[in-house]
């Protein structure tokens, strides 16, 4: 993978079978990203690879070990959480035909994602009761 400001919670290897894929807007920030990872591990204790997409294009992916052990900034060890609720709502959307799970901050509704095995648009089935 070319050197990318996201590398930092990247795998050096993309998952060979992600447990959810998380699907974000283009031109996100490295803080962002890190953020929306949180929330997925977080609200999914069960998946542990991540695939990730930033603007649909596919940059590598995360496992819950990686993100515990990425150092992101001056001062994030130092365990201090600011107030309020995420920025970033986690939003599940599943195949009605296949265990094609994928996970986003964003839908637009007039174009849903569709399923990476070729059935058609998937459905949203959860959303994060937490989120903003």
């Amino acid at each position: 993978m070319p050197h990318s400001p996201y590398a930092v919670l990247l795998d050096a290897e993309p998952p060979s079978a992600p447990d959810a894929t998380l699907d974000l807007p283009p031109g996100i920030d490295v803080d962002a990203l890190a953020e929306a990872l949180d929330a997925v591990f977080a609200d999914a204790p069960d998946v542990d690879q991540v695939a990730v997409l930033v603007g649909g294009q596919t940059i590598g992916g995360c496992s819950r070990a990686r993100l515990i052990g990425a150092a992101r900034g001056f001062g994030d060890s130092d365990g201090a959480v600011l107030p309020g609720r995420p920025r970033y709502q986690i939003i599940q959307l599943s195949c009605e035909s296949c265990d094609f799970t994928m996970v986003r901050i964003h839908i637009d509704h007039r174009s849903m994602p569709l399923c990476r095995n070729g059935h058609g648009p998937v459905r949203r089935v959860s959303v994060d009761p937490a989120g903003a």
